[in-house]
């Protein structure tokens, strides 16, 4: 498992949000999370009542998603085409084509329900699947997380108000130093 980070919205994306430092993850309905004791590197926000932002955003945008399957969602890498038997850049995906969208979409099921219908579907191998892979599906990239009604905003102080923030960008260092 990787690590991640962003860059400071209240920074305009110029300052990053290093492991170890304090930062903080502001939520569409005004909640603010806070790692007081230090970033740790893994999305996680908060000392008691922990939240995942990957988790976070997957929930503040599912009845959005949910109601506009043909929302596309930019995609990186090259894919295999077999047309031309050659790699060409991956095009932008509906949601609707994700493996988990027909769990996801139904809102009568909770995070932890989606989670476990995913495990159990025909054909995943991954035992392990978790609820935040929607969140690093649909907003892992810059351009993907900016597209989002409600992007992961991260900011260096509390007190400010999601809706007068930037969605934040991802650190490239991945919350190491530079």
């Amino acid at each position: 498992m990787g690590c991640f980070s962003w860059l400071f919205a209240d920074q305009d994306n110029t300052r990053a949000l290093h492991m170890g430092n304090v930062g903080y993850l502001i939520c569409p309905d005004g909640t603010v999370y806070a790692c007081n004791h230090g970033y740790d590197g893994y999305g996680r926000f908060g000392d008691h009542d922990c939240v995942d932002a990957y988790e976070a955003v997957a929930s503040w945008n599912r009845e959005y998603l949910s109601q506009h399957p043909e929302f596309e969602i930019p995609q990186h890498g090259s894919v295999f085409d077999e047309s031309t038997a050659s790699y060409i850049l991956a095009k932008p995906k509906k949601v609707s084509e994700f493996a988990w969208w027909p769990f996801y979409s139904d809102l009568s099921l909770s995070p932890e329900e989606v989670e476990l219908k995913m495990k159990s579907a025909p054909g995943c191998l991954m035992r392990a699947w978790e609820y935040r892979w929607i969140g690093i599906d649909i907003s892992c990239y810059d351009d993907q997380n900016r597209k989002l009604p409600y992007p992961i905003k991260v900011s260096s102080v509390p007190n400010v108000r999601y809706e007068d923030l930037p969605a934040s960008d991802g650190d490239p260092n991945q919350g190491f130093r530079s």
